[in-house]
């Protein structure tokens, strides 16, 4: 009888154990499930980080590039300004010059009129 109330005994300790096994067993398991999805939740996180850096790295060059097109563009137009005011300025001095020469070649003639009228007089004086 003592033998078989150890083994009932022993037996129930048995199923206790295996029971407290059991649950330490599914614990781990749910910490398991938890351990996984916080991975995947970081490397969903880690994705849509490297995504986001990737998007505004592009934004920032697509904008880069658009201002130095926006400051080339402004910088021919300022060059076409220069040219033209340039070539104005050339157009002037070249008049300057054509209406100078022509005041100096008007004066030339009148002081060579002067200068053969006065030798005439002085042949004929």
């Amino acid at each position: 009888g003592n033998q078989m109330e150890e083994l009932i005994q022993e037996n129930a300790k048995l199923k206790d154990d295996l029971k407290e096994l059991k649950t330490r067993a599914e614990e781990f398991e749910k910490r398991e499930r938890a351990l996984e999805e916080t991975l995947l939740t970081a490397k969903r996180i880690s994705e849509q980080l490297k995504e986001n850096t990737q998007k505004e790295a592009n934004l920032i060059l697509t904008e880069a590039r658009k201002k130095a097109s926006d400051i080339i563009a402004q910088s021919n137009e300022q060059v076409k300004e220069i040219q033209k005011t340039l070539t104005a300025i050339r157009l002037q001095r070249d008049q300057y010059i054509s209406q100078f020469k022509a005041l100096i070649e008007h004066h030339w003639r009148t002081l060579h009129q002067l200068t053969e009228n006065e030798v005439k007089e002085d042949k004929n004086g």
